[in-house]
């Protein structure tokens, strides 16, 4: 199959994809191969599904285009994000005895208001698998870094899950199974989702629609790696720990939601909506 693009800027582009969807050359195409042009909604008519992007374009043979899902995906995880942030601050404001500085998020789930902290953390970490399934969507799978970033992405998101289902221990009681398993899944989230935010940043350096997002990618997984090491040095210091875990969880919520607010608005609106 034959498809005629149109190249950011309005100059026509032409690409030959074969039946599933892969580009071949003038000289690799067969000469049988059959004539389409991209609508501006990506459809060609019948199974047939183009995205134009700036260097050409693409085809993909059945089913519905990924752009829909990946707009609703990352509709769920903004709402995510969003739960989180309030169920957080209706917390900060009400639990006056916890302390910011010297006390863990995770406190806040023991005493008053602790089904919130369970609840709008449960609402999260669902908001997270939906950004690592929208990502996925919108990256495709040719892309190695992409498919190791989503997948990590989503790893960390169930870490999130687990850390919300086993409360973390009292600090006037003793340990037990179930706050060893609530801190072996917050840290693991923590770790597992640096790596996938960095892997990531490498997924949209290669992906044209996306490259403009880098910088600020980058940006936000360097800040979220400080606020990491802080709060990895503070607890093998014996310091307070309260202020460099939200400050972590503030770089990778902020992360979290630009990139839901992406996928929602779409890739072809990515220019527009960073500027």
């Amino acid at each position: 199959m034959q498809v005629l693009g149109t190249a950011r800027g309005g100059a026509p582009a032409t690409v030959m994809c074969d039946r599933q969807g892969r580009r071949r050359t003038m000289a690799e195409q067969p000469a049988t191969s059959a004539r389409a042009r991209c609508s501006p909604s990506g459809r060609i008519k019948g199974a047939a599904v183009c995205h134009c992007d700036r260097i050409g374009a693409e085809v993909r043979i059945g089913g519905e285009s990924p752009a829909p899902w990946a707009r609703r995906c990352g509709t769920v995880g903004l709402v995510g994000v969003l739960v989180f942030w309030a169920g957080q601050a209706a917390l900060h404001a009400l639990r006056t005895d916890l302390s910011v500085v010297n006390d863990y998020v995770s406190d806040y789930a023991n005493g008053p208001g602790g089904s919130l902290f369970t609840v709008s953390t449960l609402v999260h970490g669902v908001g997270n698998l939906a950004i690592a399934a929208g990502l996925g969507y919108a990256l495709g799978r040719r892309n190695r870094a992409a498919r190791a970033g989503v997948l990590l992405f989503a790893l960390a998101a169930i870490g999130l899950l687990v850390a919300a289902t086993f409360p973390t221990d009292s600090a006037d009681a003793p340990q037990t199974v179930t706050g060893l398993v609530h801190r072996v899944a917050a840290t693991e989230s923590f770790a597992v989702e640096l790596a996938a935010l960095a892997l990531l940043a490498l997924a949209f350096r290669a992906d044209s629609a996306w490259r403009d997002y880098l910088n600020l990618s980058l940006a936000l997984t360097v800040v979220a790696a400080i606020m990491l090491a802080w709060l990895l040095v503070a607890i093998g210091g014996g310091w307070p720990p309260g202020l460099p875990e939200r400050a972590a969880l503030l770089a990778f919520t902020v992360w979290e939601l630009t990139t839901a607010v992406l996928l929602a608005r779409g890739p072809h609106r990515l220019r527009r909506t960073l500027s």
